[in-house]
């Protein structure tokens, strides 16, 4: 099940053909275990979601159809057969295999939650999901952040406050390496 969260009404009647050329049924956001999400004109608000996975579209989407590494985006217009391609692959995925976590205008999607953040903390979170699972360098996360770091501790206060976003459940997914830099943790 699918859901079409875009306010572009010609990009939503072809993905509309799409699901019933690949056989899938549409839902509701909250029921999907897949969206097919619009970055260019998304919904006002994303709704809630119980987990899906997420393809996302773009008019500045590189023609290779890959995006973060937490969800591809696909340009438009999309290739039809790579997005069928994407869609069944998904549909099917196993839901256990761990959360999906991935950044979308001001908002950080962790599982079913949906977390707001700042500009600034959309940069570096943005950096560590890239790198999930390796050490990202207090270095590069300043660069991230450009002339936004007014202070000497900017960087810890920005850690600080994603680590009491994302320690919702009470896991820390946030690591500090000493001396070198900070880490997303793969299995969160």
């Amino acid at each position: 099940m699918i859901a079409l969260l875009t306010n572009d009404k010609t990009l939503e009647r072809m993905l509309e053909l799409e699901l019933i050329r690949g056989g899938f049924s549409r839902a509701k956001p909250e029921e999907a275990s897949v969206w097919l999400l619009d970055l260019d004109h998304p919904p006002a608000a994303l709704p809630n979601g119980t987990g899906a996975a997420v393809i996302g579209f773009s008019e500045g989407a590189p023609t290779s159809g890959r995006g973060s590494p937490s969800f591809p985006i696909l340009p438009v217009p999309y290739p039809t057969e790579r997005l069928q391609e994407l869609l069944h692959g998904l549909a099917h995925r196993d839901r256990e295999a761990g959360e999906q976590m991935y950044t979308v205008s001001g908002y950080l999607i962790c599982g079913s939650r949906r977390i707001a953040l700042s500009a600034s903390e959309e940069k570096m979170m943005t950096l560590l999901l890239r790198d999930r699972g390796r050490v990202v360098t207090a270095q590069a996360l300043l660069d991230a952040l450009g002339n936004e770091c007014g202070g000497s501790n900017v960087l810890q206060v920005l850690i600080y406050r994603l680590r009491r976003k994302l320690a919702f459940d009470g896991k820390s997914r946030i690591r500090s390496v000493r001396g070198v830099g900070y880490l997303l943790t793969a299995e969160s």
